[in-house]
């Protein structure tokens, strides 16, 4: 829109300049005039073309139905996003830069491009490096066997037994998941994605480790699959010091969520399993929790490291001066929300699991900025039922120190209608524990 003014602005002036003396000794001012406006509108509207630069997209080029490059073009779903996007936020187009899973991190952190785009799941650890945008998609992870063995291997405990050999993409979030839900079975991970199904296939390996989007182009009568049995969110990963591009991002998928553009190419790429269902917002909101409480244990790791303690009244209160400050529609509902956030925090933090190491103020940096994300996408969101709040925070049972208590406090702070400012009260502070068995204290 600026470049659009300063176009206007250039063109005013040069015609007044161009024409000046007009209508003297009979000239056709009025001629003159739209012939040098017309002549200077083309001219400076193809300088401002010329001007703007490309949106620099981070692409793998080796996941379908997101990513996928072929004779030096990318298509697929992403593709589709990344154009529609360039044009709707002024970009002169897209410029695709390729990156492998392993570096993806690491090219976020440096800023090699200004969005990455390719399928990437929405997992704590690259919070760290980046910032997500709200999710478009979403899939599950899934096993892909030969038939063969499908009498072998019916379910997933039956894959992870000794001697059982898992193929996964390599540096990706499944194999990240791999290592964690096979404990067993020999994880074998591969370079080149698109050769996963065919080590299968070959009987170079027992199964794969896949997901419902991407197994669609897999499927061949000699394969079967297992799952899904996780449901992960796919999201834009951009580096952390680009909030307003990220801004732009969040409020077009909010309007193309809105116009059901983005639900026509889901159903196109990734038919109904890809869907989001019908509160994408409440989605929004429950993932950007799920991000948080994940980092928890790490903060608490941090926190004992450098002899600080777990519980920090200062800090907490930093936090909700924050959160006071960028809340703009119905304050009282954020700020409850926060209040119960805060405490379930807390709670996770004074059980002693094992955690990466990570400085404490690179992780208060992740967090600070998943906090604005997360005010945001609850002043979104409707207030909506309790058990629909609940079901869609039922991810955060897979951390230690997590009860249904928990949830639950959650769940009515969200739900709370707008013209409701009382609170629920807050999550008790638990006794702390060693790691191993889940923290089931009030």
């Amino acid at each position: 829109m600026d470049r659009v003014h300063d176009t206007t602005r250039r063109v005013i002036v040069a015609v007044n300049a161009e024409t000046r003396g007009c209508g003297r000794g009979g000239t056709p001012c009025r001629a003159s005039r739209w012939a040098v406006v017309l002549g200077l509108v083309a001219t400076l509207c193809a300088g401002a073309v010329a001007d703007a630069k490309p949106l620099r997209v981070g692409a793998s080029g080796d996941y379908a139905p997101f990513s996928l490059r072929k004779e030096g073009k990318y298509e697929g779903l992403d593709a589709v996003i990344a154009n529609r996007l360039a044009k709707d936020l002024g970009y002169s187009g897209v410029e695709f830069v390729k990156f492998a899973w392993p570096e993806l991190e690491e090219k976020v952190r440096s800023g090699a491009f200004d969005v990455a785009l390719s399928g990437i799941t929405s997992i704590p650890e690259r919070t760290l490096v980046g910032r997500y945008t709200r999710p478009y998609a979403a899939t599950g992870a899934m096993l892909l066997i030969r038939t063969e063995d499908q009498e072998r291997f019916a379910s997933v405990p039956d894959v992870d037994r000794k001697g059982v050999r898992i193929a996964v993409n390599k540096g990706g979030y499944l194999e990240r998941l791999a290592w964690r839900k096979f404990l067993q079975a020999s994880i074998q991970p591969v370079s080149d994605n698109e050769k996963v199904p065919r080590q299968v296939l070959l009987g170079s390996v027992d199964a794969a480790l896949t997901d419902s989007a991407e197994v669609l182009g897999w499927l061949r009568w000699e394969f079967r699959t297992i799952g899904p049995f996780t449901r992960d969110y796919k999201a834009m990963l951009l580096p952390p010091d680009r909030d307003k591009l990220a801004d732009r991002i969040d409020a077009w998928l909010v309007a193309r969520e809105e116009d059901g553009w983005l639900q026509e190419q889901r159903k196109r790429f990734l038919g109904e399993a890809g869907t989001l269902g019908a509160d994408v917002a409440l989605g929004a909101a429950c993932e950007l929790i799920r991000l948080r409480m994940n980092l928890m244990p790490m903060v608490g790791a941090a926190k004992r490291a450098q002899g600080l303690p777990v519980q920090d009244a200062a800090q907490e209160q930093r936090v909700m001066d924050r959160i006071r400050a960028w809340s703009k529609r119905n304050p009282e509902r954020t700020i409850a929300v926060f209040e119960q956030v805060i405490g379930v925090a807390r709670a996770i933090q004074l059980v002693e699991v094992p955690a990466a190491e990570v400085p404490l103020e690179q992780l208060r940096a992740a967090i600070e900025r998943i906090d604005r994300q997360l005010v945001r996408e609850i002043e979104r969101s409707p207030p909506s039922r309790i058990k629909d709040w609940k079901q869609g925070l039922e991810r955060l049972m897979e951390l230690q120190a997590i009860r249904e208590e928990h949830i639950m406090r959650l769940a009515v702070a969200l739900a709370l209608p707008e013209n409701l400012s009382v609170t629920p009260p807050a999550v008790p502070n638990p006794t702390p524990q060693q790691g191993g068995a889940r923290n089931d204290t009030p």
